[in-house]
């Protein structure tokens, strides 16, 4: 959150449940602004430390979460993304003028020292903006899982062959339909990244309640589409420049407002 917002605006998404709806009822299209930085490995006590300082910050500004409501996300490669939702690309102008008055709020001295404190935890950051897909989604009429029990995420990211764009939305239309027709338990919700370099790009978004469970659950899940599915993955890698996966972790201890994490 250091540079962000001040210096301009991998597209790993809030991934979990953000702008889900229900079967009677598609979500509507939205928009999501992605500000990752990666910290540095010597420093993570200080990276997180600065986080919390800055949300702090927030609510002893009583700073209003309708401008301001973040979501965190860790990777395991030290990756932090800071998720906020945004309406339209007016809302990124909004952004930082609210963030611009926040410094002025909480004293000019307070905000540089939280801003240095960060940039030097930090080794670099990007940032992007992603919309949600939910015709390229699948949304399932029990989930397996409550919201409040999804604190991981895994993603995939399809480079797509920029040729091959509406070939590669139908082929996510039927990967909706399979488990649709297959009865899964699972959601997934796909993003399209409409900002920042390598386009275009597709993500895939699925929540667990841990790394354990997704993996393990995943088993079950390709299971139980069985051969059918066979056919999708191949349309689906043919026309793919490149092809990623990333897990992430929910932070409510590191998000704005600040959750409380449950008591092991």
């Amino acid at each position: 959150m250091r540079k962000a917002l001040g210096a301009g605006c991998l597209l790993l998404i809030s991934l979990s449940a953000a702008g889900q709806g229900t079967p009677a009822t598609p979500p509507r299209p939205g928009y999501v602004l992605i500000h990752e930085e990666i910290a540095k490995p010597s420093m993570l006590v200080q990276y997180e430390a600065t986080t919390r300082d800055i949300n702090k910050a927030l609510t002893d500004t009583h700073a209003d979460p309708k401008n301001f409501a973040m979501n965190l996300y860790v990777t395991s490669d030290m990756h932090y993304l800071y998720v906020w939702p945004i309406a339209n690309w007016a809302a990124i102008d909004a952004m930082q003028q609210n963030f611009v008055s926040l410094g002025q709020t909480i004293g000019q001295d307070r905000w540089r020292d939280l801003m240095n404190r960060g940039n030097s935890a930090m080794y670099s950051y990007n940032e992007f903006v992603a919309q949600l897909r939910p015709d390229l989604s699948y949304v399932p009429a029990t989930p397996r899982l409550k919201p409040e029990e999804r604190r991981f995420v895994h993603w995939i990211f399809y480079y797509v062959d920029a040729a091959h764009m509406q070939e590669a939305e139908q082929v996510a239309k039927d990967y909706a339909a399979l488990f649709r027709a297959k009865n899964i338990a699972d959601p997934f919700t796909t993003y399209q990244v409409v900002s920042g370099n390598d386009l275009p790009i597709l993500v895939a978004a699925v929540p667990a309640k841990s790394a354990a469970d997704y993996y393990a659950n995943d088993e079950k899940v390709n299971a139980a589409l069985g051969a059918d599915v066979q056919p999708l993955a191949a349309r689906a890698l043919a026309i793919t420049r490149k092809y990623e996966v990333r897990d992430g972790i929910y932070r409510p201890d590191l998000s704005y407002p600040v959750v409380a994490t449950e008591k092991k």
